[in-house]
């Protein structure tokens, strides 16, 4: 049995209830719907018997109830659990949790937190003895170290293993070794903690992400790469896929009758399955977009969106084509993308542009900034550009604080002054003849034609621009509302009540608002909030 199983509300509505609306002499029709989550990432049953989902790019985690399949937040963004990416429960109901892109673990007891560890760099499985509750975590990055943590103090920890790369999703298994997956070299390696020799119990996987037990014993492995989650017999060698949630697996669980969750870092889905039979038997959250972080043009028929783990293609009626996969051949966090005939570019995390070839996925720098993979996934260094966007048949960048128009390897064709402390989007004409840009701290855009600039100020946090025919649209995530700003300063609105930005203090770590001019009266506006996607048209 295939059913939906959870009440489908938009992220955003759990903190407060919005309903966007145009603006005077405007229509606003949704292209791609809200998301129910921000990522789906480590999974666990809780001891009250729901499962918790951590959404380390929405600083939040969210617990599904099977026996109502109500979605509901267990912790909230703004609490001091700052982007959450695996758990894990003690034997008193205690949450301990790994905040990678935080370089933390924590944990949070009834209303209590505390910090457990903040000397690491991206902490990311966590696993518990059952018998015991000793604590271990392990690290994803390169040279990463598998940890005993001691529960009650700051920094106290014990080093097990050391020099290993990509570690993930770990378990202590029933012998009472630590088995943890290397994710780029396709192998599950185990330690005993009290006698640390590291031998690999299993290999010839394609990204392994996370490992458990099942009920009889054999290891169980998410392949990330193949999109299944399979039991290996560490005896015999013999492997029996238990389910295929396709591509991009993070995480997976099982509750006390035996059935499989899993989660999925690319399209914050969730589900579960029945292992006997390998039939998924609810969907707890359908998956969709955990932005978008920029939308551009892919041809007249099709947009092209960057959506922080992925980069896709969205047809006019909203259906969506997955390009690119986080680990799976886009080793980058993707904050913009454009497109000029038939080669991509995108803007990364580590402000590197580099340009793809959809056919292969091979990539070639443009502008670079950072050497290792740790830096382009974890975001670890500052620079390079800050926003990049495309006319017909040329690209551009902000770097420095100006506007650069770039050939296709890199070489500064010109460059154009616009007259702003720091840049966070631009927006080109299909005509290159005016350049749009924005000043998220300031508050103000500038607006370059041939020969002259002029700006906008007191904007509220204007973080998208687009050319239309009479303006530029802005983004104001301050006001949550796009408006379009005149050549003469007069501001009408396009649309409000947008959930665009983040409905409480959070960390958007690679996120922002965006907009696209589809043609000279039509905007495309990506809400990264909820993860929709609105058309507004000029009647």
């Amino acid at each position: 049995m295939d059913h939906m199983d959870t009440d489908l509300r938009s992220r955003w509505s759990h903190y407060e209830e919005y309903e966007p609306r145009p603006g005077a002499g405007w229509t606003l029709t949704t292209i791609v719907a809200p998301n129910q989550l921000y990522v789906s990432n480590g999974i666990r049953i809780a001891p009250d018997g729901r499962l918790w989902i951590t959404e380390v790019n929405g600083d939040q985690i969210s617990a599904w109830d099977p026996a109502t399949g109500r979605l509901d937040i267990a912790d909230p963004m703004g609490s001091p659990m700052e982007g959450p990416d695996d758990l894990v429960f003690d034997s008193a109901g205690t949450c301990f949790v790994t905040e990678t892109l935080n370089n933390r673990v924590s944990l949070r007891a009834g209303e209590r937190y505390q910090v457990l560890l903040d000397d690491t760099i991206a902490p990311n499985g966590i696993a518990l003895d059952p018998a015991t509750d000793r604590l271990f975590v392990d690290e994803m990055r390169e040279g990463g170290r598998v940890l005993e943590l001691d529960r009650h103090e700051l920094n106290r920890y014990r080093v097990i293993a050391e020099g290993y790369d990509w570690l993930n999703g770990m378990e202590r298994g029933p012998d009472g070794r630590l088995y943890f997956p290397q994710v780029f070299s396709g192998a599950v390696a185990a330690t005993d903690p009290d006698d640390p020799e590291v031998t690999t119990v299993a290999d010839r996987f394609a990204l392994p992400t996370a490992v458990k037990f099942a009920a009889d014993g054999r290891l169980v492995v998410a392949d990330a790469g193949t999109g299944e989650v399979v039991a290996v017999d560490l005896v015999s060698g013999h492997r029996q896929p238990l389910a295929a949630p396709g591509p991009t697996i993070d995480n997976f669980c099982f509750d006390a009758a035996g059935a499989l969750y899993t989660s999925n870092f690319v399209e914050a889905r969730v589900e579960r399955w029945d292992p006997t039979t390998g039939l998924r038997t609810a969907v707890i959250a359908p998956g969709g977009l955990l932005g978008p972080g920029s939308i551009a043009r892919w041809d007249d028929s099709a947009l092209l969106v960057a959506d922080h783990n992925s980069i896709l293609r969205v047809d006019r009626d909203g259906r969506i084509d997955r390009l690119t996969r986080l680990l799976a051949g886009q080793q980058f966090v993707a904050s913009a993308a454009a497109r000029i005939g038939d080669e991509l570019f995108a803007l990364t995390m580590a402000g590197e542009i580099l340009a793809i070839d959809p056919a292969t996925l091979a990539t070639r720098s443009v502008v670079t900034t950072a050497g290792s993979m740790s830096e382009q996934i974890l975001g670890l260094t500052s620079g390079g550009a800050s926003a990049l966007a495309a006319s017909r048949s040329a690209l551009y960048a902000a770097i420095d604080g100006r506007v650069v128009q770039l050939d296709r390897d890199g070489a500064r064709v010109r460059e154009i002054e616009v007259g702003l402390d720091q840049v966070d989007a631009i927006a080109v004409s299909a005509d290159d003849a005016q350049v749009a840009a924005c000043d998220r701290v300031t508050g103000t855009i500038a607006v370059w034609t041939v020969g002259e600039v002029r700006h906008h100020g007191g904007l509220a946090q204007p973080e998208a621009v687009a050319v239309l025919a009479d303006g530029v649209a802005v983004s104001e995530v301050g006001t949550r509302r796009v408006v379009l700003v005149a050549p003469d300063d007069r501001r009408d609105v396009v649309a409000a009540d947008l959930a665009i930005g983040m409905p409480r203090r959070s960390d958007r770590r690679g996120r922002s608002a965006s907009l696209y001019a589809e043609d000279p009266r039509t905007l495309v506006i990506g809400c990264d909030g909820d993860g929709s996607i609105r058309r507004a048209t000029a009647s």
